[in-house]
């Protein structure tokens, strides 16, 4: 009697190495009421323990500021009237970390959120342009954002304070209504 089952012995090499492949096991599909659970915990968080590999730059930032408590939340950060424009810019970079990150644990849909959102606080709150994307490509982002059902109201009233901001250049009409939208694009 041989130890190998058959299985085993005829086997497709690549079809084992597939077997292995790991890098997509944190990819799931989550549901609206996943999303938003997950976006009020970053909501709520402190911005140094939220931007993870960024922390000691956080840190830095809010030790600078005399009117930021050091446990300031990301919540708290895009409600202040007045935001640093540098931890705005620091939770921009750590979503363009997140998505370039195979191994990141955050949902694409969230991190897409974290870097339209800052790009948002900063043309609402202080008037900046912390974004390249050409006004179209921004404005498409933040209305498909804008829409989701797990999206905060407050959330959704920055993103939209922030599309309505953006002017809408010759030859590019403002959809009457908003058309159906693949998820936008980050750069």
């Amino acid at each position: 009697m041989s130890n190998s089952s058959p299985a085993s012995v005829h086997a497709d090499p690549h079809s084992v190495s597939t077997l292995l492949n790991f890098h997509d096991l944190h990819r799931h599909s989550w549901e609206p009421p996943e999303l938003g659970e997950m976006l009020r915990h970053q909501l709520n968080a402190p911005l140094q323990m939220g931007l993870g590999t960024l922390s000691a730059e956080v840190s830095h930032q809010l030790r600078a500021s005399s009117d930021l408590s050091p446990l300031l939340t990301l919540g708290q950060l895009l409600a202040h009237p007045q935001p640093p424009l540098e931890l705005l810019k620091l939770v921009k970079r750590f979503a363009k970390t997140c998505k370039s990150d195979v191994h990141n644990p955050l949902p694409p849909k969230l991190v897409m959120l974290l870097y339209y959102v800052s790009i948002a606080a900063a043309l609402v709150r202080l008037g900046q342009r912390i974004s390249e994307l050409p006004d179209p490509r921004l404005r498409r982002g933040l209305r498909w954002l804008a829409a989701q059902a797990w999206v905060t109201p407050e959330i959704q009233t920055l993103l939209t304070e922030a599309m309505n901001q953006i002017p809408v250049s010759t030859g590019e009409a403002a959809p009457a209504e908003p058309e159906p939208l693949a998820e936008p694009i980050m750069e």
